[in-house]
């Protein structure tokens, strides 16, 4: 076999390995992905029967993001007494700094996922004009790129579920439907504590308590 053959030959067997092993990354990723949403499902099941479903509701927040591949997330209460949103549930770099943090529940994506009732995929932050940097110059924090859903049960609002800073590529409408369905899980939990259409009557202080 001539010497442009055997090249030929190796190339091809480089591409070949190349292709399987990145075959073999999305097998693994799909597998994760199914694992999740059992785990999402049997989630929706038995939340309303937990006697702490806040509990649970951070362990999934914690597989999603690693699902997911995220550097930080969050679970933000909406408390339309004061009219503000605040971090309940916090993983990444400012866990210990975020919980208990109020916002205005118009504030930046969040605020706008709250009153819109829609999820958002932000992946240039610093060019949508909903994006507040607010939190990130005051912890000195990055914010590369973002998707929030609402917590949304029987078209009430109980506040939205972020995830920040992709770590390999892009946001995509795949993980914003599986972010949705925590969304809703998480609607449902909290509704124990403040049914739909009865005044809200729990601080998010409680239900910080609540972790304690």
């Amino acid at each position: 076999m001539n010497t442009q053959a055997t090249r030929y030959l190796q190339q091809e067997v480089s591409k070949l390995r190349q292709e399987t092993a990145n075959q073999r990354v999305e097998i693994a990723k799909l597998h994760r992905h199914l694992d999740l949403m059992a785990k999402l499902y049997w989630t929706g099941q038995w939340i309303v029967r937990e006697d702490n479903p806040l509990r649970m509701l951070d362990q999934r927040l914690q597989e999603i993001s690693r699902v997911i591949d995220v550097e930080d997330s969050s679970l933000l209460y909406f408390d339309p007494e004061h009219d503000t949103l605040t971090f309940i549930l916090v993983h990444g770099r400012l866990q210990q700094q975020l919980p208990g943090r109020e916002i205005p529940s118009d504030a930046g994506v969040a605020g706008w996922v709250l009153h819109n009732g829609g999820p958002v995929i932000v992946n240039n932050p610093r060019q949508d004009w909903r994006f507040s940097n607010v939190i990130d110059e005051e912890f000195a924090f990055m914010t590369r790129s973002l998707l929030c859903v609402p917590m949304l049960l029987d078209g009430e609002v109980y506040g939205v579920l972020e995830l920040l800073n992709k770590r390999h590529g892009e946001f995509t409408e795949e993980d914003a439907a599986m972010l949705s369905i925590l969304g809703h899980i998480a609607a449902s939990a909290l509704s124990r504590y403040t049914p739909p259409g009865v005044p809200r009557n729990l601080p998010p202080t409680d239900i910080l308590a609540l972790l304690a």
